[in-house]
């Protein structure tokens, strides 16, 4: 058995005096993009890392923080959210038959929903605009559309919706 040289870990034609330059789309600057390391440490602890965001720790608090943050606020998940912004005007609108007994899906309150229409149009154009988001405030709006018991589908006080939406959008764009 030989012992590996030290050309044996290099690609053939690769001297080892510089390194060759990586293709375009994996150069990034240290503040647009996290280390593969990270971002995966982000994604295993992703509740934990939310709820601390939503509490109001910084993005710079470490860098599984700041991997976590880039996650919540790209632009797939801006999309998302500003998707299912919308889907929840839709289910407001559309006819409101019997309940089917054979789905767990939780309908919207249409009074929350419609009261808020314009703030929820409003924010979705603000999340598909390409501005900087605050991850804890993207990260407070997942958790509202996700809560069942929340005011988007419950009839809880009125106007709780249009306040937890105006409430998250002061917070959501980040100052320049």
């Amino acid at each position: 058995m030989r012992a590996h040289q030290h050309s044996d870990l290099f690609p053939a034609g690769f001297d080892g005096s510089r390194a060759a330059p990586l293709p375009s789309r994996w150069r990034r600057s240290r503040l647009s993009a996290a280390s593969p390391l990270d971002a995966v440490a982000a994604r295993l602890r992703a509740h934990w890392l939310d709820a601390e965001l939503a509490a109001g720790v910084k993005s710079w608090h470490s860098p599984a923080h700041a991997a976590r943050a880039l996650q919540v606020t790209s632009d797939f998940q801006r999309q998302l959210l500003a998707g299912w912004l919308e889907r929840l005007l839709d289910e407001a609108y559309a006819e409101a038959g019997p309940p089917s007994r054979f789905s767990a899906k939780i309908r919207p309150s249409r009074e929350q929903v419609l009261t808020a229409e314009s703030d929820l149009l409003a924010l979705a154009d603000r999340l598909r605009a390409h501005t900087t988001l605050d991850a804890g405030a993207a990260v407070r709006l997942r958790a509202l559309l996700a809560d069942g018991g929340g005011p988007c589908y419950r009839s809880t006080r009125p106007g709780a919706l249009r306040d937890a939406l105006v409430a998250i959008a002061d917070e959501l764009e980040l100052p320049d």
